[in-house]
C-alpha cells in the first residue's frame, strides 16, 4: 500500500542517510503535584524550583499544582533522558513530601474551584498567562485542563529538507499532513489511559464508560481517553478545520479563528463586573488555545507571539502532542518510544502526502476517537479516504514502511535500536496486552485496586527512585543557579512600569 517517494532523492548517498544523526528532538512533560494521600496539591508553586514565568526548563501548566518539565534541544536520545531524569530528581528533592502523579488522568479531585489556577506574578506578562488559565476554565472546565501528557518536539536538518523538499517549511506541512492522517497508530501503540478516577468526571456529565470498582470508570479496549471526548478536548473545535495544505492556509485559519467572534463565548462575556474573565469572546484567543494533534513551530523571540514567529521564520520543528504519560517510565517516556517516533516522523515524511481536506479531517477525528474507545478491538475498522480498512491490517502496513525508515535511522546512526523499536511495535498488534492500556487494565485485575490506589502506588514508587538519583555537586550548583536566575528575572519584570492591563491585553490580541 506504501510506496517511499523520496528516499532515492534524499538517501541516495552515505552523507544523506548520515545526515540523521542530525536529528534534533526535545520534550515537555506535565504532571500533577499531588498531596502524600494523592489529592490535588493546592500549595504555591514551591520557590525552591524557581519562577514559572521564567524558569527556562521548569514551569507550571494550566493549574499551579501542574508542573511542567522542559528538555533542551538534543541529538542524542540517551542525552535528553538523562536530563529529563536530573530535572526530575532536583524537583522532586524540593518537593517537601508530595509527588508527581504518573499518569495522564488526574488524581482526586474535588469540584472545579478546588483547582489553583497557575500564577506568574503581577507583571502585565504574568497577568496575561493567568487570564488565558481563567478563560480555559469558563470555556472547557477546569477539570479537563489537569489532563497531563507529553509533547515530543522534532526536527531535520534543514539542508536535508531543503535538498528533498524545496524548503524545510514544505516538508514539514507535507510531514504534518501525514501525521494528522496517522497518528491513531501512535495512540493505539502507547495510549496510557484506559480508565480514570470518579471524581474527574463531574455530576450529570454523560459517558459510555463501566464501573470497574466503586471508584473507576474504565473501557474494555480503550487505548487514551485523555485524547477522546471526556478528555483534552475541545468542544467548541469538533468541526474546526484548519488546512495543512501551506503555512499560508495554516497561519490564516487560525487567524481566523482567532477573530471570529464565537457565539456560547459570547454570551460568557469577556467581564464579570470590573473584572476580565476572557481574553475575547472569538473561537480562539489565541494560538495555543488549538488542539491539534500536531503543529507547526518556531521558537519565538522575546515578546514576540509564536505566530508572529512562524510567519516571519517558517517552521522550525513539530509538536507532537497525543502522548500519554506512560506510567511504567520514570518520566513518563522511554527511549524505545522515542525511537519509534522519530521512525514515525520520517516515514511520515517520505511517504506520498495528498492535500487535506474538511472532510479528511472530519475522517480522521473519527478514527482517533475510534482507536481511543475501541483501540484494542480485534474486530476494529476505520476508514481511509471513505474506505473501510481494518485497524490492524493497517497498523501492520504503516509499521511495514516504519521499518525501513528505521533502517535509514540504524545506518545513519550506526546502531541497531531505531529497528529493534519498530519490532516492539509490531509485536504490540499482534499481541495487544503488551500495550500500555492493556498492561494498565491488567495490573488493576492481577493487584485487584482502583485506579486511583494503582496511580497512587506507582507514583510513590516513582518518588522513590527519584530521592535516591544522585546529582553531583556541579550539576546541583547548575540547577540551583537557574532557580535564583529565575526569581530574579521575574521580580524584575515585575518592578518595571507596567501600562494598563485591559490595554495591554487588546494590543496582545490585536498582533493576529
Amino acid at each position: 500500500m506504501y510506496e517511499f517517494q523520496r528516499v532515492q532523492r534524499a538517501f541516495s548517498d552515505a552523507s544523506g542517510c548520515a545526515s540523521l544523526k542530525e536529528i534534533r528532538r526535545g520534550i515537555e512533560k506535565e504532571s500533577l503535584r499531588v498531596t502524600p494521600d494523592g489529592s490535588l496539591a493546592r500549595t504555591p508553586h514551591p520557590k525552591s524550583i524557581g519562577s514559572a514565568l521564567t524558569h527556562p526548563r521548569i514551569t507550571t501548566d494550566f493549574a499551579e499544582s501542574q508542573v511542567e518539565f522542559i528538555s533542551g534541544v538534543h541529538r542524542d536520545v540517551d542525552a535528553c533522558f538523562e536530563e529529563l531524569l536530573d530535572l526530575h530528581a532536583f524537583v522532586y528533592q524540593k518537593l517537601e513530601g508530595e509527588l508527581l502523579w504518573t499518569s495522564s488522568m488526574p488524581c482526586v479531585i474535588g469540584g472545579e474551584e478546588e483547582i489553583p489556577l497557575a500564577d506568574y506574578g503581577t507583571s502585565n506578562e504574568g497577568r496575561l498567562r493567568h487570564l488565558y488559565r481563567i478563560s480555559l476554565a469558563l470555556r472547557y472546565g477546569a477539570k479537563m485542563q489537569t489532563v497531563s501528557g507529553i509533547h515530543y518536539n522534532f526536527s531535520l536538518p534543514a539542508e536535508l529538507l531543503g535538498e528533498t523538499f524545496g524548503t524545510p517549511t514544505h516538508a514539514y506541512m507535507h510531514l504534518i499532513r501525514n501525521l494528522n492522517r496517522y497518528a491513531w497508530l501512535l495512540i493505539l501503540l502507547f495510549g496510557a489511559s484506559p480508565a480514570l478516577c470518579h471524581t474527574f468526571l463531574s455530576e450529570g456529565v454523560k459517558h459510555a464508560l463501566k464501573h470497574w470498582d466503586s471508584g473507576t470508570l474504565y473501557r474494555r479496549y480503550a487505548t487514551s481517553l485523555r485524547m477522546g471526548p471526556l478528555g483534552y478536548t475541545g468542544k467548541s473545535q469538533r468541526n474546526l478545520y484548519i488546512t495543512c495544505n501551506s503555512l499560508e492556509g495554516y497561519i490564516e485559519g487560525l487567524r481566523r479563528a482567532m477573530r471570529d467572534s464565537y457565539a456560547p463565548f459570547h454570551s460568557l462575556g469577556v467581564y464579570r463586573g470590573e473584572t476580565r474573565h476572557q481574553m475575547s469572546t472569538n473561537l480562539l484567543q489565541f494560538e495555543a488555545e488549538y488542539y491539534g494533534i500536531v503543529r507547526p513551530k518556531r521558537t519565538p523571540a522575546p515578546g514576540q507571539r509564536a505566530l508572529e514567529a512562524l510567519m516571519q521564520g517558517g517552521i522550525e520543528y513539530i509538536e507532537l502532542r497525543c502522548n500519554d504519560l506512560n506510567p511504567f517510565e520514570p518520566v513518563g517516556i522511554g527511549a524505545e518510544q522515542v525511537r519509534f517516533l522519530d521512525c514515525f516522523f520520517l516515514c511520515c515524511l517520505l511517504l506520498e502526502s495528498r492535500e487535506d481536506s474538511a472532510a479528511e479531517a472530519q475522517e480522521n477525528r473519527r478514527n482517533q476517537w475510534k482507536i481511543v474507545r475501541s483501540g484494542r478491538s480485534p474486530r476494529l475498522k476505520l476508514t481511509s479516504q471513505g474506505e473501510e480498512l481494518k485497524a490492524t491490517a493497517w497498523a501492520m502496513e504503516l509499521l511495514q514502511a516504519c521499518r525501513i525508515a528505521g533502517e535509514l535511522l540504524d545506518r545513519g546512526t550506526g546502531s541497531e535500536h531505531y529497528s529493534a523499536a519498530v519490532e516492539m511495535q509490531m509485536a504490540k498488534i499482534e499481541d495487544p496486552g503488551l500495550t500500555p492500556s492493556a498492561r494498565i487494565l491488567s495490573e488493576l485485575a492481577k493487584s485487584k485496586q482502583s485506579f486511583f490506589r494503582y496511580s497512587m502506588d506507582l507514583a510513590l514508587a516513582n518518588q522513590a527512585k527519584m530521592l535516591d538519583r544522585k546529582l553531583s555537586t556541579e550539576q546541583r550548583q547548575a540547577f540551583e543557579a537557574e532557580v535564583k536566575q529565575s526569581l530574579e528575572d521575574a521580580a524584575s519584570r515585575e518592578n518595571q512600569p507596567q501600562s494598563n492591563f485591559d490595554e495591554y491585553v487588546d494590543a496582545w490580541l490585536a498582533r493576529v
